[in-house]
């Protein structure tokens, strides 16, 4: 896998970082002027895209952009590299990227947060581009956090914290009994299970650095709202509205990444319960016995090479707590080079029943996959 992370990383360069997105129809003049600005026409033109495995974005005019959240996650793996190597080229990416985050920040609703570099109308809600979203929020945080107990730099330990200033006051909630829950935007008031967790994590993770009660409290009661929503068998659906009911693997990954991070600071008997269960129901139901990545938990298609990365990275992480983690994630590997590693130096988007969709998108698929593979070497 080392010729294949050199070639990827040879690939991201060639292309600045930057890229095609499978949700940046609107970024076509033409399209977003026949959505009339409705909603629902909105949906359908990025749904037809996305779905689309003929590449159409040179002929609409959508072109290659830098993703912050994609940004984030090439930090995070520079970061993780660096911790190792000390190599100057790992830390000139690191400065790089902090700097493009930093000047890209949106400020407007407190600290720091960054969204999409289009517009997405999804079911729930509309998203304007640039709109910071919990999401993006947290893995960026997540990353910058990296960065700094890499390099000690105090700047990457500031921008993380602003990141959990806006994600502590800068969204809407909704509370009740077992908890509070985030909404994913400051224009929203969607309520989705990873993106409650991820913004509990980035808030317990820099509480926990700064002594911050206030973070930690805002953290832990997130927590909760979502562990009280936790199913029996360890799953959690994506969300709680009726549109909202289906279980993937790589949302499922998410929700184990964000408790698993306050597990590992503040032991806590509920929370290594609901991780231990979460992870058991992942590891039975969204894999099958060749490596393959299910999408959802009732059906595997389609196998897309999001999930099968976010799978490595989830495999790594959680590997204390089950002997058959690290078996599983080297046949998780083999299928992601099998089944999507393109000759170009990029990794495919999605198989379908019938299809192959071979679009090289920079932020759902080579920003995963290039965490993942460093992840792995840096694990080996």
């Amino acid at each position: 896998m080392t010729t294949v992370l050199t070639n990827l990383e040879e690939w991201l360069v060639q292309q600045d970082w930057r890229g095609w997105d499978p949700f940046d129809a609107l970024n076509s003049p033409l399209l977003k002027s026949l959505t009339l600005g409705m909603h629902f026409p909105g949906i359908a033109w990025l749904q037809l895209l996305k779905r689309l495995p003929l590449n159409l974005r040179p002929l609409l005019s959508v072109t290659k952009r830098h993703n912050a959240k994609a940004i984030g996650l090439f930090l995070s793996a520079h970061a993780l590299r660096y911790q190792r190597t000390h190599e100057a080229s790992d830390l000139a990416r690191i400065n790089y990227f902090y700097d493009w985050l930093f000047n890209n920040a949106n400020r407007e609703f407190g600290g720091a947060g960054w969204g999409y570099p289009f517009d997405w109308p999804n079911r729930t809600f509309y998203c304007p581009a640039g709109t910071p979203t919990v999401v993006n929020t947290a893995f960026i945080g997540f990353a910058l956090l990296e960065a700094y107990h890499a390099t000690a730099d105090e700047r990457q330990l500031a921008l993380a914290t602003a990141a959990a200033e806006f994600i502590n006051a800068g969204l809407n909630s909704s509370r009740d009994e077992a908890g509070e829950c985030s909404s994913y935007t400051p224009l929203d008031n969607a309520r989705v299970h990873n993106a409650n967790l991820l913004g509990g994590a980035l808030l317990w993770e820099v509480g926990s650095l700064s002594q911050n009660s206030g973070f930690l409290a805002t953290a832990a009661a997130r927590y909760n709202w979502s562990l009280a929503h936790q199913a029996a068998d360890g799953s959690w659906p994506y969300g709680v509205s009726t549109s909202q009911g289906w279980i993937d693997s790589f949302h499922t990954g998410y929700n184990l990444d964000a408790l698993d991070r306050a597990v590992r600071l503040t032991p806590d008997p509920v929370f290594e319960s609901a991780l231990e269960r979460g992870y058991r129901f992942y590891l039975d139901n969204f894999f099958e016995e060749d490596g393959t990545v299910k999408y959802y938990h009732e059906d595997r298609w389609p196998l897309d090479a999001h999930a099968f990365a976010h799978a490595i990275i989830t495999l790594t992480r959680l590997q204390r707590l089950d002997s058959r983690s690290l078996p599983l994630r080297r046949l998780v590997l083999g299928q992601l080079q099998q089944r999507f590693w393109s000759n170009r130096g990029y990794f495919y988007y999605q198989q379908q029943r019938h299809h192959t969709n071979r679009i090289a998108y920079t932020r759902w698929v080579q920003a995963w996959a290039f965490l993942a593979l460093v992840t792995c070497c840096e694990e080996t």
